[in-house]
């Protein structure tokens, strides 16, 4: 009765209620689907009144392009060292850390997209690693713009942590070429014993 209740309310502020006490799933979710406002699930994400369930949701729900795009201005307008804090400011909302750089391999089909997570595997780390692998299943696409934009933000990684996270992706043979093609690029030791080893056995 009560799923079907909230079926029935037209008013997303008095959903967006509902969830700061669910008692089930099935209840957030329909709650969550009612909810189209992004400044409401915006708010939600961010009040330390929602349970942290609602809250990681509320991130899922609001990780969308438009605020990626306001990311991207932000590098435009901004120099590089600016560039990276606009990025971590937009990991930070979507929760910080690894699940902010999932949420932007969600988007790994725009090269706005691309280019933040080119900016995390600079960083390296664990979010950079991940950011790496983003990158690089990027290298599969049959969009030759965003095979190119990839291809741009690995070549300039020189970092052995990050370059191992590249030759890794030679696992995947789909990958194995364009990785070829980046490993190429890179020219470090790493890199070309990678070349030497794969490549003399295939």
């Amino acid at each position: 009765m009560r799923l079907v209740a909230v079926e029935r309310v037209f008013s997303q502020g008095v959903v967006a209620d509902l969830l700061k006490n669910p008692e089930h799933i099935e209840l957030l979710g329909i709650c969550f689907s009612k909810i189209t406002d992004r400044r409401i699930i915006e708010s939600i994400a961010q009040d330390p009144a929602y349970s942290p369930v609602v809250r990681r949701m509320a991130v899922e729900y609001f990780a969308d392009e438009s605020y990626l795009s306001e990311v991207a201005e932000a590098e435009k307008a901004t120099p590089e060292r600016k560039s990276e804090e606009a990025v971590q400011a937009f990991v930070d909302v979507y929760g910080g850390g690894v699940r902010g750089v999932r949420a932007i391999g969600r988007f790994r089909r725009s090269e706005k997209a691309l280019r933040a997570l080119g900016t995390i595997a600079r960083q390296g780390g664990e979010t950079g690693g991940l950011a790496v692998e983003y990158l690089c299943s990027a290298l599969g696409s049959a969009n030759p713009k965003l095979v190119d934009c990839a291809t741009a933000e690995l070549e300039v990684l020189k970092d052995p942590d990050l370059v191992d996270c590249i030759i890794r992706s030679l696992d995947k043979p789909d990958l194995r070429e364009p990785i070829r093609g980046v490993l190429v690029r890179i020219d470090t030791p790493e890199a070309r014993a990678a070349l030497a080893e794969y490549f003399s056995v295939q």
